[in-house]
């Protein structure tokens, strides 16, 4: 073999590594980039989430009232601010005066059940693993939000956080289409007509999806507090109030909602604490027999394994902001999923499930 064409394979198989070696590289660093604006990502993807809610209503608004677009967001953006001011106006007083009540009547209710199980053996056992209350625990509403400089810190990020996604949810709100090309600007062209048929279809899922989500979450609180004033437990608004934003996680959600109602409810014995659990019990099954069936034929189904592992793991990644897009994040991917790659690429359609 001549020297040339050995030094000509030589050469070209160095530049086919370092071609791979600056393309791995490359891979890396923008991964590495994008994890250290992970936050912004995620508060972007919220404020998507949010664009298409107001889109979604503000083509209804359209619809039957032939105004344009873009007033008709103007509208919808007004009417919800409005309808959120006007809540906090009327029952911003009475929910701030409840929340203060139930730190304070937490720890006695915790101290009540540590009380009562600490007289059987099995109640002993479990106490000796848990860590016993400080001096004082009793009367400083568990120390949960002690410390003036960590709330205003807390309560500045999250408004600026909220600015930031209720901002960029405008943008894309007012202009959808320009954000929808500049990505098909990264798709082949032979491939560009089908990604837009699934952005579209993603926005209209993401738009039924979350406003399913608000009535469910409406639904859950509204039941949760004529519940338990029913049953005459006290601070019924506030924990209505708690059971219908956690309501937004699921599983977990309801789960943790349920807790401080039980524990109110304690004060007024074991027989009030089952009947304050009947009441969520009885909310949950109507919410997930009934409401959310109905959701679910105009959106992507998530299977509820699924939606268990992709909280623990966008929770585990990152943090709360994780677990409140965990499951739109799921149901987009498994759209993107079925489309893309088992319809395109595979060519496969719709499993037929039998009876059973």
């Amino acid at each position: 073999m001549p020297l040339n064409d050995v030094n000509d394979a030589v050469h070209e198989s160095l530049v086919r590594v370092a071609r791979r070696t600056l393309v791995v590289v490359a891979i890396v660093a923008l991964a590495l980039l994008l994890w250290r604006i992970r936050v912004a990502l995620l508060l972007g993807f919220i404020g998507v989430l949010f664009a298409v809610l107001f889109r979604g209503e503000a083509t209804l608004v359209k619809r039957y009232t032939r105004i344009p677009v873009g007033w008709a967001l103007l509208l919808v953006a007004a009417v919800s601010i409005g309808v959120v001011v006007t809540f906090f106006w009327f029952a911003g007083p009475a929910i701030n005066e409840q929340f203060s009540e139930l730190l304070k009547t937490l720890p006695t209710s915790i101290d009540r059940i540590r009380e009562t199980i600490s007289h059987y053996s099995v109640g002993q056992y479990l106490l000796s693993y848990l860590q016993p209350p400080k001096p004082g625990a009793g009367t400083s509403g568990l120390h949960l939000f002690s410390g003036v400089t960590g709330i205003a810190s807390t309560i500045y990020g999250v408004l600026t956080d909220l600015l930031l996604v209720l901002v960029s949810a405008i943008y894309f709100a007012v202009n959808p289409q320009m954000y929808t090309r500049g990505i098909l600007l990264l798709i082949p062209k032979s491939k560009s007509l089908r990604v837009s048929e699934v952005i579209d279809e993603s926005g209209r899922v993401l738009g039924y999806w979350l406003i399913g989500q608000v009535l469910v979450m409406v639904f859950v609180g509204v039941m949760v507090t004529l519940g338990l004033s029913l049953i005459g437990i006290p601070l019924a608004l506030v924990l209505g109030v708690i059971s219908g934003l956690l309501e937004f996680i699921p599983i977990f959600g309801p789960v943790a909602a349920a807790v401080p109602g039980i524990l109110i409810a304690m004060t007024g014995g074991w027989v009030q604490a089952l009947y304050a659990a009947l009441v969520y019990l009885i909310v949950q099954e109507i919410e997930a027999n009934i409401l959310v069936p109905l959701i679910q034929r105009v959106t992507v189904e998530v299977p509820p394994a699924l939606v268990v592992l992709a909280l623990v793991a966008f929770g585990s990644l990152f943090g709360f902001l994780g677990i409140l897009i965990a499951t739109p994040m799921t149901a987009l991917l498994i759209l993107w999923v079925k489309r893309l790659y088992v319809e395109d690429a595979l060519g496969k359609g719709p499993p037929v499930i039998g009876p059973g």
